[in-house]
């Protein structure tokens, strides 16, 4: 019963992730949703990835649909983003008026 409400309290704004464990992972849930868990925890502290604590969500789908690894999923959506993030167009030069 503990689990279940640190669970329900964990993964209240994303409930996709709770059904996405029972239903990919359904002989063992609970150690799928505590490595997503962990996970979350730890790349959200890492500088590397620090651009992505504005948008947890991306963090959290890192660590559920690439559990084995996370960090190149992050690295390669960090990478796509790079040239939005500079100018705000995909093409990385200033908007001209």
């Amino acid at each position: 019963m503990l689990f279940r409400s640190v669970i329900n309290r964990r993964f209240r704004e994303t409930p996709w992730i709770i059904t996405t464990a029972a239903v990919n992972y359904p002989s063992d849930p609970r150690a799928f949703l505590r490595k997503v868990a962990s996970a979350v925890d730890t790349l959200a502290t890492e500088p590397e990835f620090e651009r992505f604590r504005e948008t947890p969500g991306v963090i959290a789908r890192a660590a559920v649909s690439y559990p084995s690894d996370p960090r190149a999923f992050l690295r390669k959506a960090a990478g796509t983003a790079a040239p939005f993030n500079r100018s705000g167009d995909a093409t990385g030069e200033e908007d001209r008026a």
